[in-house]
């Protein structure tokens, strides 16, 4: 017989597995993208700045930014939907 696993600790792994996949992605698709739009995506969706001041160090308009951060997203959940299959 076994304890009913623990709400908290399912949660936990499931965050940190989720953590690890990205990282593993993100290390995968890094250089299929200019740098500029690789620093679009990571510096607005990972280290959470502003869109608008990220495209004016970038020399990209708020669209272009936009754009490139939605094109290494959708790469990213590619890789991982391909990883994930069964």
């Amino acid at each position: 017989q076994q304890p009913a696993p623990d709400p908290d600790d399912t949660a936990l792994f499931d965050a940190e597995y989720r953590r690890q996949l990205f990282r593993w992605a993100a290390d995968r698709v890094r250089d299929e993208f200019r740098p500029t739009t690789w620093q679009a995506f990571w510096r607005t969706g990972v280290e959470d700045e502003s869109p608008k001041a990220v495209a004016a160090d970038l020399g990209l308009s708020l669209g272009a930014l936009y754009v490139a951060r939605s094109r290494v997203m959708a790469r990213l959940r590619q890789v991982i939907e391909e990883l994930e299959k069964p």
